[in-house]
């Protein structure tokens, strides 16, 4: 029904009237959402599905199914975090912006999107950061965090470069062993 008459009042409070109701609006009763949103990670898939973590982490907290700890190899590296914030004053207000440390340079542009895949990551240690605020634009303080590593393949550790350079030098060796003994 749309409204057939609106007034102001001398106090500030706003009157709105149709053929059957007459509503008033007292801006001053109004009171801002100052709490923010409670934040929960939801889940976390590689490759689009929920694995048993418990070869690649220490634990796996009971709720969330989320691991601690979680060291992946190289070739584990498409991840899905699920995330949630708790506003009970307006739950469809809540809007989010994340960021993964180590991949990312800046924090993304606000979505109410409650989850993000990040694909083809390379070898290294990663901290996944998530915001949320709710509808009277009240950010959290603190953003909730997750850490992981996705570990380098075994040609890439300090290990193998070492050997790569005492293979090296030792083939170097003996090449100019074997030139000195021709030429001799």
């Amino acid at each position: 029904m749309q409204p057939k008459r609106i007034a102001k009042d001398a106090s500030g409070c706003l009157w709105f009237g149709t053929s059957s109701v007459l509503t008033k609006y007292n801006p001053k009763e109004d009171e801002l959402n100052l709490n923010e949103p409670l934040m929960s990670f939801t889940g976390l898939s590689l490759f689009y599905e929920k694995p048993d973590w418990t070869s690649l982490a220490d634990s796996i907290e009971p709720w969330t199914n989320m691991p601690y700890h979680l060291s992946l190899p190289y070739s584990k590296n498409h991840l899905t975090f699920s995330f949630i914030g708790v506003n009970h004053r307006a739950p469809t207000g809540v809007r989010y912006k994340f960021m993964l440390a180590g991949a990312d340079t800046s924090w993304s542009k606000e979505t109410e999107k409650t989850e993000i895949t990040y694909s083809n990551l390379s070898p290294g240690k990663y901290i996944f950061k998530v915001m949320a605020r709710n509808n009277d634009g009240v950010w959290n303080k603190n953003p909730l965090t997750y850490s992981f590593e996705i570990r380098y393949p075994w040609y890439r550790t300090w290990l193998a470069y070492f050997l790569y350079f005492v293979s090296g030098k030792t083939f170097l060796y003996l090449f100019i062993r074997y030139r000195t003994k021709k030429l001799e």
